[in-house]
């Protein structure tokens, strides 16, 4: 499963040319639910040793939201036996790219849904969707990754 990070770094990203011009760290951790905590602190540490100067609390929010929807609705997530998610964080010179890979789910794929203000499930996309500069979902039989980028200089 490649997702727009992990393509671009072998230049062969769909759609156009590779953008990002380094991978900065690739994590593959079991698909439970205090690995969304463990992908958040990888995700923060890294961007901070490469002088990230964006939003971090944003992207540490939107990191979780993806494991946690990995560990919730996958099949990485639900087996009785847990599979990895696995994180991919990589940059180029305007944004940071992080690809969020599962085995994905035989029942539904990622869906912002539309979810009154109250509701304690269902707002992970939506987040993504509201603070990344992009973001997008990339399915094919190996799984299913959920990417976004954020500006690398906020």
């Amino acid at each position: 499963m490649r997702g727009p990070v992990s393509a671009g770094i072998t230049g062969r990203r769909t759609g156009g040319p590779a953008r990002t011009t380094g991978l900065l760290g690739l994590w593959d951790l079991p698909c439970v639910a205090a690995s969304a905590r463990t992908a958040r602190g990888h995700v923060r540490a890294r961007l901070r040793e490469e002088t990230f100067h964006g939003d971090l609390d944003t992207v540490s929010l939107l990191v979780s939201e993806l494991v946690t929807n990995s560990v919730r609705y996958s099949e990485s997530g639900l087996a009785a036996r847990p599979g990895t998610v696995s994180v991919v964080l990589a940059r180029d010179a305007r944004f940071a790219e992080i690809d969020v890979i599962d085995a994905g789910s035989r029942w539904s794929t990622p869906t912002v849904l539309h979810l009154p203000l109250g509701a304690e499930r269902g707002r992970g996309l939506r987040l993504v969707r509201e603070f990344s500069a992009s973001w997008g979902v990339v399915i094919d039989a190996s799984g299913c990754c959920v990417w976004f980028r954020v500006p690398w200089d906020g």
